[in-house]
């Protein structure tokens, strides 16, 4: 069972969502399946393969806000927007023991939900969610929203004994905390803590709790950014069969989804962030029609992000979209669900080659 507050915050995340304090970047494409991190594997090929979106200048070494800024292009439809999003792949585990990436779509939702949010500052990273170890206590996976067919949000991956009807999408959401220190660093040691998530009053007395769509910050980190949501929504074809075991698996070989993650690194153009939150925040958002929201409206082009391709190496490896896989890339072999809190350690041979 899931700790109180945790179930507080998944419905006070759901009962806000509706309001007009949010945009909503829709139709990303995703820039590459790689094992590509930056953030946590500087220069090096990554443990697992991710799902990228964003600025086309993403590499296996971080960028400076101003090499950020130079992106030749972007994969969001608001072109003005080079950040970075990443999180790990989803697969399809067939029931012969093969691996396959399921095809998606994405999105990212921007929550300004009082006139205290402030614009990232240029080059901030962090990572919501940990991928080592599963623990749905710990604040860093307060954040995971999984569902079948937009259904109920869970911590959970779908399987064939929770949903024994089949799922024909699964949607991988993840909120990123959005307090940030008062001195405005963009990083600390383990990517996290520099920020905090906001927090819900519930009034009558009771606690605040931490609620990845709340309104207030607490003390310690003060400052409000934008609540990011980003959500990678996954399709299983014709050829991908729900089936009564794990069919579905993330790329580092978790069957049980508690150890979904996700990365940011911003990377807006000048001030179009600003813009956007002083012209189209808290009673003004525009959901999805950012064409009425003029700070988004100038560089919006959805075909743009059709063309849009990586500038820089990747590893030199099939992840799985010309053929099914025996194994998932890297060294990831299936963690069940029932097993080990911790990741199994497993060390790769022979890593493949940046091309």
């Amino acid at each position: 069972m899931l700790p109180r507050v945790l179930l507080l915050s998944l419905a006070a995340s759901r009962a806000i969502a509706g309001t007009s304090d949010h945009f909503i970047l829709t139709r990303i494409s995703s820039l590459a399946f790689a094992r590509i991190d930056p953030i946590v594997k500087p220069g090096e090929v990554s443990g697992h393969v991710h799902n990228i979106m964003g600025g086309s200048c993403f590499s296996e070494t971080l960028n400076t806000p101003e090499q950020q800024a130079a992106c030749d292009c972007s994969s969001v439809i608001i072109g003005d927007d080079k950040s970075n999003y990443w999180a790990p792949a989803l697969y399809y585990h067939d029931a012969n023991g093969t691996f396959s990436p399921i095809l998606n779509g994405n999105r990212v939702y921007y929550f300004t939900k009082t006139p205290e949010v402030k614009p990232f500052p240029p080059g901030l990273r962090m990572i919501s969610g940990m991928a080592m170890k599963r623990n749905a206590s710990d604040p860093r996976s307060l954040g995971i929203r999984i569902s079948c067919n937009h259904g109920k949000q869970k911590y959970f991956l779908p399987n064939g004994t929770s949903h024994p009807e089949g799922c024909r999408g699964v949607s991988m959401g993840m909120f990123f905390p959005s307090c940030g220190l008062a001195s405005g660093d963009i990083d600390s040691p383990d990517h996290f803590s520099h920020m905090a998530w906001p927090q819900a009053h519930p009034g009558g007395g009771a606690e605040p709790f931490d609620d990845p769509n709340g309104l207030y910050c607490p003390d310690t980190h003060p400052i409000k950014y934008p609540t990011i949501f980003m959500e990678a929504n996954y399709y299983l074809n014709a050829e991908q069969p729900w089936h009564a075991g794990n069919p579905v698996i993330l790329s580092n070989g978790d069957e049980s989804g508690l150890t979904y993650h996700a990365d940011f690194v911003a990377g807006w153009t000048g001030t179009v962030l600003e813009d956007t939150i002083a012209q189209c925040g808290v009673g003004r958002g525009v959901g999805d029609k950012l064409a009425t929201c003029p700070p988004l409206a100038k560089s919006m082009n959805e075909s743009a992000t059709w063309y849009c391709r990586l500038q820089n190496r990747i590893p030199n490896e099939d992840v799985g979209f010309y053929r099914p896989l025996n194994d998932l890339p890297g060294c990831n072999p299936v963690w069940p669900s029932d097993g080990p809190d911790a990741k199994p350690a497993c060390e790769e041979e022979n890593p493949p080659e940046f091309l």
